[in-house]
């Protein structure tokens, strides 16, 4: 996999490459009803405290589920930085491979 910041700014785009023979994603924070997003039918991921509160109705998903991390902006600029952003990226996977065992149609 390989990262790539494509676009500064106060929401930095990043290209995501899982393989060198395919397309990059484009990857940026949303918001839940920007274009790229689905309208409906979706599950709706909150991921923060603040988003918990602050988005009580995530408009046409079909289900709203609360999974609440620590965030590893805690570990920037210090020694800790990498291994903390890669525990979390495991936790998320963890959890995430869980929720969607749990799901269905």
């Amino acid at each position: 996999m390989s990262v790539k910041k494509v676009e500064e700014g106060k929401n930095p785009r990043y290209a995501v490459r899982f393989q060198d023979t395919e397309k990059p994603l484009i990857c940026f924070s949303k918001l839940y009803d920007d274009a790229p997003n689905p309208k409906k039918d979706f599950c709706a991921v909150m991921n923060c405290a603040e988003a918990e509160t602050i988005c009580p109705n995530v408009a046409g998903n079909a289900l709203r589920v609360g999974i609440l991390f620590e965030d590893p902006k805690l570990a920037d600029d210090t020694p800790q930085e990498t291994a903390t952003y890669d525990e979390r990226c495991q936790q998320i996977c963890r959890e995430m491979l869980y929720l969607f065992s749990q799901v269905r149609d």
